[in-house]
């Protein structure tokens, strides 16, 4: 990875408060490591604010990032590219992915760094690159670095969609034909398939549903993606694009279930309605009604009682929480279980919030 600028710049400098063992040398280390321009970041602000996005600059006490990775990516999700700022005083953590298949992060609280600000020419940002991505294709795509756990990879957009870059080479595939047929299934139907819509029975297979609206009752049994879903913790509606992701998701969700829907476990970014009932977990956008879950239960916004052996996890929630462990960030209603946090404060047993 190469180095942007020889003039001495401004510097952020995050190092670990108390390090069991020191970094080498010119290798990097999530216990010492610099802020960068042009790279893109996963960010936990106050009040569970989760932007990912691409640091433009920054001063001794405001980072400045683009709210989307870019253009093309701002315009999939209907909205507009732009450069957002936040206070260092807000910014809590850094997430950095570990493993991109099971989708795990690491949580870099920088509560246990200390924030150093000084001024040298090495440590201010990396260089973007433009690459020929295939042989047959004279378009030149860039290649953005990306803050792991590892290390810095690399990105790039295509059709409106993030990729880790591998390499270029080969073929420019053919882009597939655009289906605009709306198929509906009445009485019975499968997903995943290139059903997009069922009224009455739905049966699934994959454990991860998209694209899809079912009417009356939906029955998912999954297999492999039962075992991703309880080996991968619980970040999986955190790494989102930028602080309005949901809301622009949300509103043009593909994805409805709509009466009572039961499984093993349910995984969709989608909107459900009604009865769940889930053996082992649920993770989906948003949920409205009762959700019973026998291990874990993660929804980004829930309205009604969500119940789950364990744990029961939201960032916000109208309405009643019960397990071991609650967690609702922007809660109004009431929490039971052995240990109920909201954003007000943490409790055993009762807790409550009714206001911001």
């Amino acid at each position: 990875m190469s180095f942007g600028q020889n003039d001495s710049c401004l510097t952020i400098h995050f190092v670990k408060k108390v390090m069991i063992v020191p970094p080498k040398e010119n290798t990097f280390s999530l216990n010492d490591f610099y802020l960068y321009k042009n790279v893109q970041y996963n960010f936990k602000f106050r009040n569970n604010i989760m932007v990912s996005g691409r640091v433009t600059d920054f001063t001794s006490d405001s980072l400045y990032l683009l709210n989307f990775f870019n253009e093309n990516i701002a315009i999939r999700a209907k909205s507009k590219l732009d450069t957002i700022s936040y206070s260092f005083n807000d910014l809590e953590a850094i997430e950095a992915i570990g493993d991109r298949s099971m989708g795990i992060f690491q949580t870099l609280r920088l509560c246990e760094y200390d924030r150093m600000v000084n001024y040298d020419t090495t440590h201010c940002s990396l260089r973007r690159d433009f690459v020929k991505m295939y042989d047959d294709d004279t378009a030149m795509i860039e290649l953005v670095p990306y803050f792991t756990a590892q290390g810095y990879d690399l990105l790039y957009e295509e059709n409106g969609y993030t990729n880790y870059f591998q390499g270029t080479g080969g073929t420019k595939p053919k882009p597939e034909p655009v289906d605009t047929i709306y198929r509906i299934r009445n009485f019975i139907g499968f997903t995943p398939s290139k059903t997009d819509e069922i009224n009455g029975l739905g049966f699934g297979f994959g454990g991860y549903s998209n694209g899809i609206k079912v009417n009356g009752l939906n029955i998912e049994l999954p297999f492999f993606h039962t075992i991703y879903i309880l080996g991968s913790p619980y970040n999986h509606l955190e790494g989102i694009d930028s602080s309005g992701y949901y809301k622009s998701v949300i509103k043009n969700t593909d994805s409805y279930f709509n009466g009572i829907n039961i499984g093993a476990t349910h995984f969709s970014f989608g909107l459900m309605k009604g009865i769940q009932i889930h053996a082992l977990t649920t993770v989906t956008f948003e949920t409205r009604g009762l959700t019973v879950t026998g291990l874990r239960s993660e929804v980004y916004s829930f309205k009604g009682i969500n119940i789950s052996g364990i744990n029961n996890r939201a960032s916000e929630g109208k309405g009643l929480q019960i397990a071991l462990i609650n967690k609702c960030n922007d809660l109004r209603g009431i929490q039971f279980g052995l240990w109920c946090k909201n954003g007000k404060r943490s409790l055993p047993f009762v807790n409550w919030q009714f206001k911001g």
